[in-house]
């Protein structure tokens, strides 16, 4: 796909470090400001679009689902776009991963400039974790993980830092679940200019077992 430029972006990638040998790599999607023909906006009942305040500017998250067709085979993969105050929009697209494994998705905000995509399979998923650090720099890491049928993360923010943390199902209050936090979290470190680094936690853990 081409890409037309965008000169009010500078869309930088954040680097990225796995310390631990056989862990799944994190990855960089494409980044886009034009979204191909090929996708659809997911409806509702896949994921529910989102406004959410990061820094000054309102920011709506959407997701989509594309078909494209390579060598007489139909293939599918997801793209996820920010718009910001409802005027410019920037997607970040995965070819590799094929969207059609895929049972729902949703968004969160983490801290006061950044957000996170939760695109879930059966038992773990793939986070787009998205740090805006301003209009001229927005950083992007994909981190797959795994998880309990009645399991997931959770994402918080501490120190310049972003935790995930793995979950289950404890218990139900009425219709409320309550969970349980499920071994220690790995951590991300937010390096201004540069993007998200990986900085401590037992990651092949976190990426091959579901505890």
């Amino acid at each position: 796909m081409k890409i037309r430029s965008f000169p009010s972006f500078l869309l930088i990638c954040g680097l990225v470090a796995t310390a631990q040998i056989y862990a799944k790599p994190f990855e960089q999607l494409a980044v886009q400001t034009k979204l191909s023909n090929e996708c659809t906006q997911d409806d509702s009942d896949i994921f529910t679009a989102q406004t959410y305040q990061l820094g000054s500017t309102k920011v709506g998250l959407k997701s989509y689902s594309c078909q494209t067709k390579k060598q007489n085979k139909e293939q599918y993969y997801s793209a996820y776009g920010l718009q910001f105050n409802g005027k410019k929009s920037v997607y970040f697209v995965d070819h590799i991963v094929d969207a059609i494994g895929y049972v729902g998705g949703k968004s969160e905000k983490v801290d006061a400039n950044t957000i996170v995509f939760d695109n879930m399979y059966e038992r773990g998923g793939d986070l787009i974790i998205v740090w805006m650090q301003d209009l001229q720099h927005i950083h992007h890491l994909k981190v797959h993980y795994m998880a309990s049928d009645e399991g997931g993360v959770k994402l918080y923010s501490r120190n310049n830092q972003i935790y995930i943390q793995k979950i289950v199902l404890k218990e139900l209050d009425g219709d409320k679940p309550i969970y349980k936090n499920v071994g220690k979290p790995i951590t991300l470190k937010k390096i201004p200019n540069k993007g998200l680094e990986f900085s401590g936690g037992n990651l092949k853990l976190f990426q091959t077992t579901a505890d």
